[in-house]
C-alpha cells in the first residue's frame, strides 16, 4: 500500500499535464496486490482519457492471476490467459 501511494503521488502530476508513460515494465515488481491492481487500472484509465494505450510489460504471475479473478484483463490490456499458460 505504501508503494502504491508513493507511485500515485509521483505520477498524478504527469497524467494531469497530459504526459505519463506509454509503457510500464513490471519485471521489478516483487508483488502486486489489489492496491497495485487498482493503481494500474487508474493509469490505464488516464492513458485512455488521453487517447493513448498503456502497455504493461512483463506482468508478474500474481498480477495475471488477480486480473483474471477480477475479470480485468481487457481493462489492463493483458492477455486473457492464466499464468503459466
Amino acid at each position: 500500500m505504501e508503494t502504491v501511494n508513493k507511485l500515485f503521488r509521483e505520477f498524478t502530476p504527469l497524467w494531469r499535464e497530459g504526459g505519463g508513460p506509454t509503457a510500464i515494465d513490471l519485471s521489478g515488481a516483487e508483488r502486486i496486490d489489489s492496491a497495485g491492481l487498482a493503481l494500474l487500472l487508474e493509469w490505464q484509465a488516464q492513458a485512455r482519457n488521453r487517447g493513448q494505450a498503456l502497455a504493461l510489460q512483463n506482468p508478474p504471475d500474481d498480477l495475471l492471476t488477480l486480473a483474471a479473478l477480477c475479470e480485468a484483463n481487457d481493462l489492463l490490456g493483458l492477455a486473457s490467459s492464466e499464468p503459466g499458460q
